[in-house]
């Protein structure tokens, strides 16, 4: 029998490494802010706009100049994307 798995979630669809990394960068905000502090950022919309886009260009311009260690972030070390895949996450819960 096959069960139907139309309007269901696919969770399997998820690369959890990536979501991991999302999860360290979460983690590493940390240091700076309090844990939920992200919920009641002023313009939220706009300010996690515009922390997507400089984490993209950051990660575009490293790989432009063909430079792999400005792909990290210089605060956590973290990849430049999984700081973006944390700016999107915020960014819909934020406008959505």
């Amino acid at each position: 029998m096959i069960k139907e798995r139309k309007g269901k979630r696919r969770w399997s669809l998820i690369p959890f490494k990536m979501l991991g990394w999302i999860v360290d960068a979460m983690a590493s905000g940390l240091v700076k802010y309090k844990a939920g502090s992200w919920k009641q950022v002023e313009n939220g919309e706009e300010y996690y706009y515009d922390a997507l886009l400089r984490h993209i260009t950051e990660y575009r311009e490293a790989l432009e100049d063909k430079n792999v260690e400005a792909e990290f972030d210089n605060d956590s070390g973290l990849h430049h994307l999984a700081h973006a895949g944390v700016q999107c996450t915020y960014s819909n819960v934020v406008c959505l």
